[in-house]
């Protein structure tokens, strides 16, 4: 029962950084493992460094990659890549991570990785919180479901987003040859 309610608790917690409404970042400089790995890989970006490392060393500890490893892993890497890191607990560097696409991107030292990470958070306020928060949605509708189901969600994803009247703002800054700022109110 207590191993149950262990792994219970990490799938909770993954669903509830998956579930925010808000682009969610990871950042892995020096890798990360285990149940560490599993939830950094429930964020919607995951940047490192190219020396980091990442591993899944439960086998060789006598556990499973049970808070999402093993389904996160063969869903987001190519199935044979995430077989060999699962099944032997051997890690992979950041470059490797992100070439098989555990991880959004993998930069070579910290100057690039902070510049980069700038960019993306400068970027983020001009994403109409709506059209982020169904965005993510449809996404996760893409990664559990049909095609008929995903669909569906951006049929609704597209009602509630132009009921919320955020891209009037957007398309009257871009008329203007400018780009809406939605963390300005």
């Amino acid at each position: 029962e207590d191993f149950q309610r262990l792994v219970k608790m990490g799938h909770q917690l993954g669903s509830q950084i998956a579930a925010l409404p808000i682009p969610v970042v990871g950042i892995a400089r020096d890798g990360a493992l285990g149940g560490g790995l599993e939830l950094l890989l429930r964020s919607d970006f995951l940047y490192c460094l190219d020396g980091a490392r990442f591993s899944f060393p439960e086998v060789t500890l006598g556990f499973v990659a049970a808070w999402g490893g093993t389904q996160l892993a063969a869903r987001l890497m190519p199935f044979r890549r995430a077989q060999e890191m699962l099944l032997l607990g051997e890690s992979i560097s950041g470059v490797q991570a992100a070439e098989f696409g555990l991880v959004t991107g993998s930069f070579a030292t910290s100057e690039l990785l902070d510049g980069h990470l700038s960019r993306v958070l400068k970027r983020l306020p001009h994403c109409s919180p709506a059209s982020v928060r169904w965005t993510k949605e449809c996404l996760g509708a893409a990664w559990e479901g049909s095609l008929d189901m995903g669909l569906a969600k951006e049929l609704e994803a597209e009602t509630e987003t132009m009921h919320s009247g955020d891209f009037r703002k957007g398309l009257g800054a871009l008329s203007n040859d400018q780009v809406y700022d939605y963390s300005a109110g």
